[in-house]
């Protein structure tokens, strides 16, 4: 699990760069404009452009984040404390924990938008991990122990040790969640929007009624209604594609963290996301207003989060091994007889040894799958050259031409696949 999570992310890297290149916002966070909330304090002379331009000084951005970390590990820390509270009202704490994280975001008066969303996903996803994981952690390292101080006899006691070693309930957890929490999200992501699509069009019968008189009345070609009017009855999607990335990398941390307790978490998910794909596209063409598209150069910390948890994962996959597997216990006494000492000496030299080996061939695939898949980087490099003949106003030889038509440079075909210049086409055919 922990080696699919690091080539799960190398591989979406590469389609990042295509989608990149594709979308032509490579460079698109060097030049993206300040947001309209951003306020600068200070004027200076660009050492770039050398004129005028409105800052905010980095000291007094610092203070800010300062502030706004404190609140937030406040914030935590409350949650940690309130476990109790988190368990019996986690839809509460959580509308108030992120708005005090959109506050805390505006507050440190970011300048680009893609800087204001990296700082808001940070936030709210550090409430997720204590929010959804807190429970599954808590079960890894205490196994059967809470269950354990329950129980008048000893005969309890073993069943109780026995059923948390032998990964019984992060299993069931582990079920619940992916087989009945995502059912039940599923149907309520379908429902929920289809009711309240129907809920206003009821509503708004009477004044659809007169809209088609004034409209029909109205000496133009086409008497029908227009789409923008009648989507201004649907619901509202201002958050909704943020909450969607949300759900996929709680998701992934719940596969990567945990799936090895639950073999059959991958396949759930697989089909969850299979149903997702069609169920969010009925929801955004039939019961949601149109999104407003916003340009984004890649995932930004979305990726970084799912790069941490890959590594963490490899010390939940150790430890569940080394201390909750029966199979594992068995090979340990082996050499460690029933002495409870050596044997967990023998689990964290496991763990230790474990973590380090999967590390390893982490970083291997990490340095050895490329970021860039070859035609992308190929593409890239192509247009820089081109662009730079330009610049020095000059023209490619007939031969660095990528289309038949001699006029023509164009890196894409008719059809939208990219091309390669003739020089090359038959060398990567050939690989």
């Amino acid at each position: 699990m922990a080696i699919w999570a690091t080539l799960f992310l190398e591989t979406w890297k590469r389609v990042n760069a295509s989608i990149q290149y594709d979308w032509d916002v490579i460079d698109y966070e060097k030049d993206e404009l300040p947001r309209p909330e951003f306020y600068g304090t200070t004027l200076r002379v660009s050492l770039i452009t050398l004129k005028k331009e409105i800052v905010f000084p980095f000291r007094e951005k610092l203070v800010k984040i300062f502030i706004s970390v404190a609140i937030v590990l406040v914030s935590i820390g409350i949650v940690l404390v309130t476990v109790g509270a988190l368990l019996l009202f986690p839809e509460n704490l959580q509308v108030i924990y992120k708005n005090v994280a959109r506050f805390l975001t505006d507050f440190e008066n970011h300048k680009t938008e893609t800087q204001f969303e990296d700082s808001l996903i940070l936030k709210a996803y550090l409430f997720d991990f204590i929010n959804f994981y807190s429970a599954l952690i808590y079960l890894m390292f205490s196994g059967g122990r809470s269950c354990e101080n329950n129980c008048n006899d000893d005969a309890c006691r073993e069943r109780c040790i026995q059923q948390g070693r032998g990964l019984t309930l992060l299993t069931i957890q582990l079920a619940i969640i992916f087989i009945g929490k995502q059912l039940i999200g599923q149907i309520q992501e379908i429902l929920i929007p289809w009711l309240m699509s129907k809920w206003n069009k009821a509503k708004s019968a009477l004044d659809r009624e007169s809209l088609e008189k004034k409209y029909a009345d109205s000496g133009r070609k086409n008497k029908e209604i227009p789409q923008w009017i009648e989507d201004d009855h649907l619901a509202g999607s201002s958050d909704s594609i943020r909450t969607e990335y949300e759900e996929m990398v709680i998701q992934f941390g719940f596969l990567a963290l945990f799936g090895v307790a639950f073999p059959l978490s991958p396949l759930f998910a697989w089909i969850n996301n299979a149903t997702e794909i069609r169920s969010d596209g009925l929801k955004y063409i039939k019961t949601l207003q149109r999104p407003v598209g916003y340009q984004a150069q890649d995932l930004g910390m979305w990726e970084k989060i799912m790069n941490i948890v890959s590594f963490i994962a490899v010390l939940t996959n150790a430890v569940i091994i080394a201390f909750h597997s029966r199979w594992m216990e068995n090979q340990f006494k082996k050499y460690t007889g029933d002495d409870e000492n050596r044997l967990l000496v023998a689990r964290l030299v496991f763990v230790l040894a474990f973590e380090h080996l999967v590390f390893i061939i982490k970083l291997m695939f990490a340095y050895m799958i490329p970021d860039v898949p070859n035609k992308v980087r190929i593409a890239i490099e192509r247009e820089r050259y081109l662009s730079r003949l330009v610049l020095e106003g000059e023209s490619p030889v007939l031969d660095e031409y990528w289309s038949d038509k001699k006029d023509d440079s164009s890196l894409f075909s008719e059809k939208g696949s990219l091309l390669l210049p003739h020089r090359f086409t038959k060398k990567f055919k050939s690989q």
